[in-house]
C-alpha cells in the first residue's frame, strides 16, 4: 500500500531529495494552514455581519437563501486560503506544488479531459438523484435544516454545466499527478462500463480484464463516499452554527450594553449567553475549517490519503455523527430527550449558585477551545475515516487524539451538573440516563480511537509515533 504520512515524498519531490535537498515532514506544519485559514474565517464572518440575513444576494433567493449565499462566500474565503496555504508549504520544498505540467498537451489529452468532464456530469445527476431520495437529508419534505445543501448543490450542478470543462482541462494541464488522475471519480463509471462490457459476446476479456484491473474502484469509491457524507453534514452544520454566532456577536456587540445600562443584568442568564457565544464560535470555525480540508482533498492536496477500508473503522465514525448519535441516546435511553450534549440546557438555572454554573461554562468553553485548536493543528489535513498523516506538534505531542479528548471533557461540563441536579431532585432515571448517554459517547469515541489508529498503523512512521506518544486522550492517566 501506497504511504501516505508525513515523511512521504510529495509528487516530483524525488528530483528535489536526488538534488540533495531532504524532503521535510510537511505535516508538521499543518498547524500553520489552520491557523491561517481559521483567521480567514473569522475575519469573513465578522465582515458578513451587517448584509447577513438580508435580501442583498449575488443570487436569488429562490435558488439560494440570503443567509445560505452568505455561508457559502464566507466558505470559498476559507478554500481559497487553504489552497494558499497549502501550495505555500509544500511550495518550500517542492516548487512543483505550484504548477506541475501535464506530459503532453494532444489529443488524447484534450479527449479524456472532455470525457471526465461528461462523467462528472452524469455522477453529479446520480448524487442529486440519491439526495432527492435520501431520507435523511429531509430534501423530499423540503426540511429546513438540510435545505443549504441541496441549494448549493443545484448551483454547483448549473456552475459545473459551464465552467467544469475548462477547470478540467486547466487542472490536468497545469496540476497534473499521475495519482489524482488514476483516482478520479469519473473511473467509477468507466469501471461499471467495463464490468458490463465483459458479459458481451465477442469481446476481448483480456483486454477488459486489464482495464478493470487498472482502476482501484473501491478506493475512488471509498473516496466519493467520504464526500457524500460528510461535505452535506458540515455544511449545514456550519451554517446553523454561523447563524447562532452572528446572532450572539449581534446580542454581545448591542443587547449586552443595553442590559447593563438598564440594570437588567443577570448573572445566570450571562451563563448561558457566554456558553451559547463560545460553542457558537468553536463549532464555526471547526465546521468550517473541516469542510475546507475534505472539499479541496483530491486535486488541491500534494499528498492523498485513502479512506479507511473497514467496516469497522466506518460503524465507529459515523456513530459518532448524527442522526446516528441522537438515535443511540436519546432514543434508547430513558430519561434523555432534551438537553443537548454541547450547550447547557435551561435546567441548570435550578442550581444554587450561578458560580456552579459560571465553572461549569468556563470549564466547557476551555475544552472546545481545545477542540478547535487539535483541529487547526491538522489543518488542510484534517480528515474523517481517511488517512490524514501523521502531526507530531502542539496538543499532537501529548495524545493521539486531543479532539476525541477535548469534546468528551466538554460533554462532561455539561452533563454531570445537570446528572447531579437530577439526583438531588430525586431523578434518578433522568440522571441515569444522563449517565449512561455519557459513557455510551465515551465508548463510541474510543471505538473511533482504536479503528483509526488501526487504519493508521499500516504505516511503521505511525507506530513510531505511538511509541513515542503513549497516550490517547489524557497524559498520564488514559
Amino acid at each position: 500500500m501506497t504511504k501516505q504520512f508525513s515523511g512521504a515524498q510529495p509528487a516530483g519531490a524525488a528530483a528535489v531529495s536526488g538534488a540533495g535537498v531532504k524532503p521535510v515532514a510537511t505535516h508538521e506544519r499543518a498547524w500553520i494552514t489552520g491557523l491561517a485559514t481559521a483567521a480567514v474565517l473569522l475575519v469573513a464572518i465578522l465582515l458578513a455581519q451587517a448584509p447577513y440575513g438580508s435580501q442583498a444576494a449575488w443570487l436569488d433567493t429562490a435558488t439560494m437563501a440570503a443567509k445560505t449565499q452568505v455561508g457559502l462566500l464566507i466558505l470559498l474565503c476559507g478554500l481559497v486560503a487553504m489552497i494558499l496555504m497549502e501550495t505555500w508549504r509544500w511550495g518550500r520544498t517542492d516548487s512543483r506544488a505550484w504548477f506541475n505540467k501535464a506530459p503532453a498537451y494532444d489529443a488524447h489529452f484534450f479527449a479524456v479531459g472532455f470525457l471526465r468532464y461528461l462523467e462528472h456530469l452524469a455522477l453529479l445527476w446520480l448524487v442529486q438523484l440519491f439526495y432527492h431520495t435520501a431520507g435523511e437529508y429531509g430534501y423530499a419534505s423540503r426540511h429546513p435544516f438540510y435545505m443549504p445543501w441541496h441549494q448549493l448543490l443545484d448551483v454547483f450542478f448549473t456552475a459545473y454545466c459551464w465552467l467544469g470543462l475548462p477547470y478540467i482541462l486547466l487542472t490536468r494541464a497545469f496540476k497534473w499527478r499521475s495519482e489524482v488522475e488514476s483516482r478520479d471519480y469519473g473511473l467509477l463509471l468507466e469501471l461499471g462500463f467495463w464490468r458490463l462490457a465483459r458479459y458481451l459476446p465477442r469481446v476481448n476479456k483480456v483486454a477488459i480484464d486489464e482495464k478493470l484491473t487498472a482502476i482501484p474502484g473501491k478506493t475512488i469509491f471509498l473516496d466519493l463516499l467520504v464526500k457524500l457524507f460528510f461535505l452535506p453534514l458540515l455544511f449545514v452544520f456550519f451554517n446553523d452554527q454561523l447563524s447562532h454566532l452572528i446572532n450572539n456577536l449581534g446580542y454581545v456587540a448591542a443587547g449586552m450594553p443595553g442590559a447593563f445600562e438598564d440594570g437588567q443584568w443577570n448573572h445566570t442568564q450571562w451563563n448561558f449567553d457566554l456558553a451559547n457565544l463560545a460553542a457558537s464560535f468553536f463549532f464555526t470555525l471547526h465546521t468550517g475549517l473541516a469542510f475546507c480540508a475534505i472539499a479541496i482533498s483530491q486535486r488541491w492536496l500534494p499528498q492523498l490519503g485513502r479512506a479507511n477500508p473497514r467496516l469497522a473503522g466506518w460503524l465507529a465514525c459515523l456513530l459518532t455523527f448524527p442522526p446516528f448519535l441522537h438515535m443511540v441516546i436519546t432514543s434508547h435511553i430513558p430519561g434523555v430527550t432534551g438537553p443537548h450534549l454541547d450547550v447547557p440546557s435551561q435546567i441548570l438555572a435550578q442550581l444554587p449558585s450561578p458560580w456552579m454554573l459560571t465553572l461549569s461554562v468556563a470549564l466547557m468553553a476551555i475544552f472546545y477551545g481545545f477542540y478547535l485548536a487539535a483541529t487547526i493543528s491538522l489543518g488542510g489535513h484534517f480528515a474523517e475515516v481517511t488517512h490524514r498523516g501523521i502531526v507530531r506538534t502542539g496538543l499532537y505531542a501529548r495524545v493521539r487524539h486531543p479532539a476525541y479528548a477535548a469534546k468528551l471533557l466538554g460533554w462532561l461540563c455539561v452533563l454531570l451538573p445537570l446528572a447531579a441536579l437530577n439526583m438531588y431532585d430525586g431523578n434518578w432515571r433522568v440522571a441515569g440516563g444522563l449517565a449512561g448517554a455519557y459513557l455510551i459517547g465515551v465508548a463510541l469515541y474510543y471505538w473511533r480511537a482504536l479503528t483509526e489508529e488501526q487504519h493508521l498503523s499500516e504505516d511503521p512512521e505511525y507506530r513510531d509515533y505511538c511509541q513515542k506518544v503513549r497516550w490517547r486522550f489524557i497524559p498520564g492517566l488514559w
